[in-house]
């Protein structure tokens, strides 16, 4: 077996949602309510809720938040390319390297 490649951070980027992707903690408990199918569901619900460290500046997905909830492909690819796309242009923008100068190698996938 050989020994793994060195792989070096060479800069990063992060995602910052627009503002409409943030959702009280109330607002998110109250759209919580809305899609739990019972009292016991919810508790359980609000419980983890309640203990996850998100507080009132929290970012969420628009399909978590929208009602009626609806979970299609279509509406997760967006959110995907949202996040990915943004943060791969932001980054590859302060860095300079051209996509195509960019490659994968094969063994470190």
């Amino acid at each position: 077996m050989s020994r793994p490649r060195p792989i070096y951070l060479l800069d990063y980027a992060y995602f910052k949602p627009p503002m409409l992707c943030r959702v009280p903690f109330s607002a998110f408990m109250e759209h919580t309510r809305l899609i739990c199918s019972n009292e016991k569901s919810y508790q359980f619900q609000a419980r983890i809720l309640e203990h996850s460290g998100l507080g009132e500046e929290t970012y969420l997905p628009p399909l978590i938040t929208i009602s009626p909830l609806s979970t299609n492909m279509e509406a997760s690819r967006a959110e995907a390319k949202l996040v990915n796309f943004s943060v791969v242009d932001d980054l590859l923008a302060r860095t300079g390297p051209k996509p195509k100068d960019i490659d994968l190698a094969r063994d470190l996938l």
